[in-house]
């Protein structure tokens, strides 16, 4: 898939070079990265159960996911679950009780004591209204003595009230590092000297002259390489000072006002390409939050309203739900174009509001639903205060991370191959390092720390063989 941003490789690799020099020797995988027998793996293509029955847990709390479908694997429905975990098999002493529409939740606190605890789910039919609410079978489960503690309970209402813009990358902490970097470190000079002659180019091109007021028409370069480059303008004022890069302001704006169903539009709402253009939230997110001191409160509304549509129809009508149309019985039932040739006809509900599917993060996580939704997850941090469209994509994304993960293998795992499993990891790491730029707000531990170093949010899943 389409290149990476340079800008979060840049911080991030530049972050890294001061240990560079000790890590240099070179890593290999054998036999000894094969994954062991694990019920967490049956059915691994679809978001399963875990903890699993009778499991000793290295996290506390554990990791929670279950199936969307009380029975079938990879089924999508409308349901809203009651997630419990009680110190008692017949549930009288609760310690855990929650109605989420996600069929992974995982923004609690630590369990006080290393059980055994036991847990279900409430599945409710929302489609069915004379749906009652049906168990799932109960699962047992105990803590480690030795295992991380991991104070996740702040995840469910982040605080950015001390997190002011920018607060992605760039913020108050990071830019004196890289100041730093940039003038003694050759590495990091050069990665910025890159990103910096781009910069130029940009403010050199035909399009910086005459910049397209519509996204109707075709135009070289793409839309999308234009947004990218607008962040690379955007990256060196933020750096520099340089006032020769403030006109990056009302170009970013006037992309931001793009109206939905243009070539810069995401995935299934126009869009120049199917897979690539999702990417145009990622970039519109980094230059709100990079540039908004310098806006003026509407100009911050105007971009915020852009995110948030952006949010909603990718959330709701691509990666996690879809509408999914009506139809004469003989035709098949409309799904995203990038699921369609995967999907089975007869696990795709008939209706008129916003499902989940097949191919949903909530089941079997379609390549372009995954990756787009990391593209997406970046306005979510961005616009968090200014739309509750954000924040139910923040909860999604940050309860998703830590429970599921690596949506294409075994838990704790890529099973699709090094090329493909790894294309994902790098949506997954990208999401990962964009959230805890954030701040405290992500990173608060058991003991007003950040959050083990294993941790979902810390580094990614091990990289493992297929069995």
């Amino acid at each position: 898939m389409r290149s990476t941003v340079g800008f979060f490789l840049f911080v991030v690799a530049a972050f890294a070079v001061g240990s560079a020099a000790q890590a240099t020797q070179p890593v290999r995988f054998g036999a000894e990265t094969l994954l062991p027998e694990d019920p967490r793996s049956h059915f691994s293509r679809s978001v399963n159960f875990a903890p699993v029955d009778n499991q000793e847990c290295d996290l506390n709390p554990p990791r929670f996911r279950w199936r969307y479908h009380p029975t079938q694997p990879g089924q999508g429905g409308d349901y809203l679950f009651t997630f419990q975990v009680a110190s008692d098999p017949a549930f009288e002493h609760r310690v855990i009780h929650v109605r989420t529409e996600f069929n992974f939740y995982n923004t609690i606190a630590p369990l006080p004591s290393p059980g055994p605890f036991y847990w279900r789910i409430g599945y409710l039919d929302r489609s069915d209204p004379n749906g009652r609410l049906e168990w799932s079978q109960v699962r047992r489960f105990t803590i480690a003595k030795d295992a991380a503690v991991w104070d996740r309970s702040s995840l469910a209402k982040p605080d950015f009230s001390n997190k002011p813009h920018p607060r992605i990358l760039l913020t108050s902490q990071t830019l004196p590092r890289l100041h730093k970097l940039i003038h003694s470190d050759e590495e990091t000079r050069n990665f910025f000297s890159r990103i910096q002659t781009r910069a130029d180019e940009a403010l050199q091109s035909d399009w910086w002259s005459d910049f397209p007021a519509a996204d109707k028409d075709p135009v070289e370069p793409a839309y999308l390489g234009i947004a990218q480059d607008l962040v690379a303008v955007a990256f060196c004022w933020r750096v520099t000072d340089d006032p020769k890069y403030a006109g990056v302001k009302e170009r970013a704006l006037t992309m931001a006002r793009y109206p939905k169903g243009g070539r810069f539009s995401p995935q299934d709402a126009g869009g120049d390409s199917a897979e690539d253009s999702t990417q145009s939230t990622e970039f519109l997110a980094l230059l709100y939050d990079w540039l908004y001191q310098d806006f003026t409160p509407q100009e911050r509304r105007d971009f915020a309203a852009s995110l948030d549509w952006r949010i909603e129809h990718f959330v709701y009508h691509f990666a996690w739900k879809y509408e999914v149309k009506p139809r004469p019985s003989t035709q098949p039932a409309s799904a995203p174009a990038s699921a369609t040739a995967t999907m089975a006809t007869a696990t795709r509900p008939v209706t008129t509001q916003p499902m989940v599917y097949f191919g949903s993060l909530s089941t079997t996580a379609g390549s372009h639903q995954y990756e787009g939704f990391w593209d997406t997850f970046p306005a979510a941090l961005a616009a968090y205060e200014d739309s509750p469209n954000a924040r139910l994509c923040f909860a999604l994304g940050v309860n998703y991370m830590v429970g599921v993960g690596s949506g294409h293998g075994p838990d704790e795992g890529w099973n699709e191959g090094p090329g493909y499993g790894n294309s994902k990891l790098a949506w997954l790491v990208k999401g990962q390092h964009h959230c805890r730029s954030a701040g405290d707000c992500t990173r608060r531990g058991a003991h007003g720390g950040s959050g083990p170093e294993h941790g979902p949010l810390t580094h990614p899943r091990p990289i493992a063989s297929r069995r």
